[in-house]
């Protein structure tokens, strides 16, 4: 867990931008979300930093296993994703929505693969690229900043994509699934849950 808990709630917003950034969303969110990656956006960096201190640097749940730590059940539910994936060492593999990486880089210390996280969120993403040097997983960890409704991404780059809790954000969830199998190679696989 995030030791450095402060207020106001996400160092992503300034403090006196908060009501405002408040308002951004729900207006937008009132107009069906016409906005969406802005709305996604002022979302993810209002709730960060909260997110972080209350779950770690994964934003997921996990059951709990008698005489297992919240880590060792986090690590656990994190290699379902790269089982169900079939994941082989040397396979490149698309995190959608990757917040700062917490399951990316168990998934790329389990399986022996890389991946690339594709956020939205600036704040995140340099979060992220700090916590992959810290892992020295930097090497086998990057990111990438972009709209998973218009990702920044070569066709058929990846053997295999995930998501955890992403797809939730957004208003044509049939463009974005779409948008996965465009840079998903032939026959790899795509894993993914929400939490709604």
């Amino acid at each position: 867990m995030a030791i450095d808990f402060h207020n106001p709630i996400s160092r992503a917003t300034e403090p006196g931008s908060t009501l405002e950034a408040v308002a951004r969303y729900r207006s937008n969110q009132a107009s069906g979300g016409a906005d969406h990656a802005s709305m996604v956006m002022t979302f993810c960096d209002l709730i960060f930093d909260f997110c972080e201190f209350g779950w770690g640097r994964s934003f997921h749940f996990a059951p709990a296993k008698k005489g297992a730590s919240f880590e060792e059940a986090i690590a656990d539910h994190e290699r379902y994703p790269g089982e169900a994936m079939e994941l082989k060492p040397g396979m490149k593999v698309l995190d959608v929505g990757c917040g700062v990486g917490g399951p990316r880089r168990t998934i790329a210390e389990m399986f022996g693969v890389s991946v690339v996280g594709l956020n939205i969120s600036e704040y995140q993403l340099r979060k992220c690229a700090e916590y992959n040097r810290g892992a020295g997983l930097d090497h086998v960890c990057s990111v990438v900043q972009g709209d998973f409704l218009k990702m920044p991404l070569a066709d058929r780059s990846f053997d295999a994509a995930h998501h955890v809790g992403a797809i939730t954000h957004l208003p044509d969830k049939t463009a974005a699934f779409a948008e996965v199998l465009r840079v998903r190679r032939s026959g790899g696989v795509l894993t993914g849950y929400d939490r709604c």
